[in-house]
């Protein structure tokens, strides 16, 4: 198990527009949004991961 954000393949999609100077439609909006987006991900990855461990320590 991996404490590296995104450490699975394809879980959380690089960030690509973080060094870019305008949001993708323009609006400050799309910035809440976007990081609502990689957060509900990382939490989806932590979820598996946490699952799997438990699933481990039941069957152990």
């Amino acid at each position: 198990m991996s404490t590296e954000l995104g450490a699975q393949d394809g879980a959380v999609p690089p960030d690509a527009t973080a060094d870019s100077p305008g949001n993708a439609d323009g609006s400050p909006s799309a910035l809440p949004g976007k990081i609502y987006e990689q957060a509900t991900a990382r939490l989806a990855v932590i979820i598996g991961e946490w699952q799997q461990a438990r699933d481990a320590l039941l069957r152990g």
